[in-house]
């Protein structure tokens, strides 16, 4: 199966947010690394929509997680079978405290 992957306006401002905090730390390496993360990540989400493990689900919607391989980073993500999108919606560093969806 290839999957369409998209990502949300929220987490492009999450990725924003989490490499000028890293270059701001110190850690430009970190900061490169995390964008191939999620370049990696998307790669596999598209191959492979339902990878993440279900962080919460609603009725028929389910919310999955994935952790990044080399990084202490998630993405949450959402895949749609019908129209083989998966939606990419929120980037967090795995100790930080997350919204409720």
């Amino acid at each position: 199966m290839k999957a369409e992957v998209i990502f949300t306006k929220e987490v492009r401002n999450d990725l924003n947010s989490q490499t000028r905090r890293l270059v701001a730390e110190d850690k430009e390496d970190w900061a490169e690394r995390l964008i191939d993360e999620i370049e990696m990540a998307a790669t596999l989400l598209r191959h492979t929509p339902l990878a993440g493990a279900i962080e919460t689900r609603r009725g028929k919607r389910e919310i999955r997680r994935l952790v990044l391989r080399g990084l202490p980073f998630l993405v949450w993500y959402s895949f749609q079978a019908r129209s083989k999108k998966v939606v990419v919606f929120r980037l967090f560093h795995v100790r930080q405290r997350r919204v409720k969806y």
